[in-house]
């Protein structure tokens, strides 16, 4: 067989697959990297943990839950759409006043 029986075969109703994949191959290797400009955000979320969060008076699906659990899968949830690049930082705070982890490092034992 030779080359320009090889050539018109390539160009037959069947192959036009393979024909358009080349040149769009050839652009994905030599052409340059594409950088997009998006916005990225940050957010301190701060939930309550008082015992008024601890009622169950939303649901989430058919499911009764606690106010502070149903604040925790909205953040959740929200995170999940944040574009890439952005923070989020969730504190809850304590009697103390300080973030959770914080306060029980500086609880001291009872004498």
């Amino acid at each position: 067989m030779n080359f320009a029986a090889l050539t018109l075969g390539l160009f037959e109703r069947r192959n036009w697959a393979t024909v358009a994949a080349v040149p769009l191959l050839a652009a994905a290797v030599w052409m340059p990297g594409l950088t997009l400009q998006r916005s990225v955000f940050s957010y301190i979320v701060t939930f309550d943990i008082t015992q008024s969060m601890d009622v169950e008076d939303v649901s989430l699906g058919a499911a009764p839950i606690s106010r502070l659990n149903f604040a925790r899968a909205v953040m959740r949830d929200s995170l999940e759409r944040l574009p890439c690049g952005s923070r989020a930082t969730a504190g809850e705070p304590t009697r103390c006043g300080a973030a959770r982890s914080r306060c029980a490092r500086r609880a001291r034992p009872a004498a």
